[in-house]
């Protein structure tokens, strides 16, 4: 039942610390959104948005760089089961 109330919250707190964020897939997506956008964010620039893991990886490989602090956020375990470099 708060599922979309928590992602909201938590995307607006992480909206406001971080410049940029990259969303994957479409689940949680729009509430996603709307707290990134709530705290100031904009779909195109500080807000990415991708279908797939291995796409928001591929850009993220090009988009950082030294010094960057990168946080990944999972709700499935299925990230811990590769071998990613960054």
């Amino acid at each position: 039942e708060e599922q979309d109330s928590e992602n909201s919250r938590l995307a607006e707190i992480a909206g406001n610390i971080c410049d940029t964020v990259f969303v994957v897939g479409s689940l949680n997506r729009d509430a996603l959104l709307q707290g990134l956008k709530k705290a100031g964010l904009k779909e195109g620039e500080s807000i990415q948005l991708f279908d797939s893991r291995d796409e928001a990886l591929e850009a993220l490989k090009n988009y950082r760089e030294p010094g960057d602090v990168v946080l990944l956020e999972n709700d499935l375990p299925d990230l811990y089961e590769l071998d990613i470099r960054l």
